[in-house]
């Protein structure tokens, strides 16, 4: 049940209307201009920009990250901090495949549509900019830097929405550490009388061969994935060094924790068989599961009903991993998933279905769904707690 009236429901949609183009355009230019976690200057400085025009106050370069930002609209004295998150990291090679051009833009949509609305209401509305959500750079985890340079400890609410292949609220996250594994061995010319045995290689293969079990000993409670970033150059020569990128992922934080003991584990057995060093560090903050809160949780699904969004949970399956979970730890919390179409994420092909007519129309969509969002819980701390 709503608490904000209908004017300012009208407001909101009025507002978007007026603004959609300049919204659109900034998902199409962010998807066109794909930058890695820590480097997204071209997107972070289009936001802050347009976030700027809008009247908001702006501050980047936030906790040590240059492409970090902080965005903040007061309406009337008092009232509760909200807080609306963006990311806009893209992947190696294909680009915007999570749709992060997406997010991004709703972020800055709902930002947009909420400037009337703190003309009538109590609080502050925050814009967060989150670089390098995605594990693949060292340090990944913007999130967790904000939380720990304290960037949260205003915000009583904060919140998102992702594209996926379906909508909903309230969808399991897994944990996440994300490690380097290393080996060095002794490079070796491949001839019969210099061929000194095993080495970097077989330590690799040998430790995915294990490292493909740890889900079986944790009765499937986590998971390991990964590539190989060095397996060397030619044939004729026998690697001095070998490396692996690799994710664990489990249900809980107690499960990581025993997971990556398990990696661990066999990356020192693997190069003790194989007469190597063996080198094992993690790469990227750890990610939690989502805790996401009820009332949070019941106001977006509310606002996705109200513009007409149908909700299916998204099966109830686990939707990977996000450093929205260590936020969701800390304060309320909701990361919601609206469908764009059936095309699976992390794929060039999910990235450009956020720039059809489709996409673009649930763009909208999403912006609605989170001014509402922000709208409910700034009349919530109001009417509830009086501030």
């Amino acid at each position: 049940m709503f608490l904000s009236s209908h004017s300012l429901r009208k407001r909101i949609r009025t507002q978007l209307k007026r603004h959609a183009d300049e919204i659109r355009w900034v998902s199409e230019e962010i998807h066109d201009h794909p930058e890695l976690g820590y480097q997204e200057y071209r997107a972070s400085q289009m936001l802050t920009h347009a976030l700027a025009r809008h009247g908001f106050r702006t501050e980047t370069g936030i906790a040590g990250m240059e492409t970090a930002f902080l965005a903040r609209l007061e309406g009337q004295s008092g009232g509760a901090t909200v807080a609306v998150l963006a990311e806009y990291d893209a992947l190696p090679d294909i680009g915007h495949g999570c749709g992060h051009n997406f997010i991004a833009a709703a972020a800055l949509g709902s930002a947009i549509a909420m400037v009337p609305v703190l003309e009538e209401v109590k609080g502050t509305l925050l814009v967060l900019g989150c670089p390098a959500e995605e594990g693949n750079v060292p340090g990944a985890g913007g999130k967790v830097r904000l939380l720990n340079a304290g960037y949260f400890a205003e915000v009583k609410s904060a919140m998102m929405i992702h594209p996926a292949s379906c909508s909903g609220v309230g969808a399991k996250t897994s944990a996440r550490a994300a490690l380097r594994v290393g080996f060095l061995g002794s490079e070796q010319h491949v001839k019969d009388d210099a061929f000194k045995g095993p080495g970097a290689v077989e330590a690799l293969v040998l430790a995915f061969s294990g490292w493909n079990r740890t889900g079986e000993l944790l009765d499937g409670h986590a998971r390991v994935h990964g590539i190989i970033t060095e397996g060397g150059k030619t044939p004729a020569v026998i690697p001095g060094y070998t490396e692996a990128r690799i994710y664990v992922r489990a249900d809980t934080l107690e499960y990581l924790d025993k997971a990556v003991r398990i990696v661990r584990d066999y990356a020192e057995g693997a190069a003790k068989n194989s007469g190597c060093n063996v080198i094992v560090e993690e790469t990227a903050h750890r990610y939690e599961p989502m805790c996401t809160h009820p009332r949070l949780a019941q106001a977006m699904a509310s606002a996705m009903d109200y513009v007409g969004v149908e909700i299916d949970n998204c099966g109830g399956g686990n939707m990977g991993s996000t450093d929205m979970g260590n936020v969701s730890r800390v304060i309320p919390a909701v990361h919601g998933y609206i469908r764009i179409g059936d095309v699976s994420p992390h794929t060039s092909e999910f990235g450009k279905r956020t720039l059809t007519q489709e996409g673009q129309r649930v763009l909208l969509l999403a912006s609605e769904i989170l001014a509402l969002c922000a709208t409910e819980e700034l009349l919530y701390y109001s009417s509830v707690f009086g501030v």
